[in-house]
């Protein structure tokens, strides 16, 4: 987890959001480093529920969370500072978000369903980048 967040600080200025989310899948989520994703997303979800049972654990998955979430969130300031992240976000509410997606595309590969991170990586950036824009208005249920 330490080398991913080590590349995202020395990430190169046109590193998206899709491409950051991408590139932590890709390498096997840290600890997996070179381990096809499907296999890494299903050690990955064995250890979150031991988690569940195993204090000890429990609080190595949180602190890799802060950590994770921490840099992402500096790298999202960054984006919003050179104009790359729309306006309109929170960095740090960007880094939990990305973060939670990350999590959401972890556990619907380890349950055997098929992801396209490509698919992913686009939708993204298709959520966050500035050349998309703010989402428009929505008028209120009448």
């Amino acid at each position: 987890m330490t080398e991913y967040v080590q590349s995202l600080r020395n990430a190169p200025d046109d590193l998206t959001p899709g491409q950051a989310l991408l590139g932590w899948l890709e390498s096997g989520m840290g600890e997996f480093a070179g381990t096809d994703f499907d296999v890494a997303a299903q050690l990955a979800l064995n250890i979150w529920a031991e988690g569940r049972r195993n204090p000890v654990l429990r609080e190595q998955v949180v602190a890799g969370h802060r950590l994770v979430v921490a840099a992402v969130t500096d790298v999202a300031r960054e984006w919003r500072r050179r104009g790359k992240l729309r306006a309109d976000l929170d960095p740090e509410t960007v880094a939990r978000v990305m973060w939670s997606y990350a999590e959401g595309l972890i556990v619907r590969s380890a349950l055997s369903e098929t992801i396209s991170l490509a698919d992913a990586e686009a939708d993204l950036d298709r959520l966050l980048l500035a050349e998309s824009g703010p989402a428009p208005a929505v008028a209120p249920a009448e």
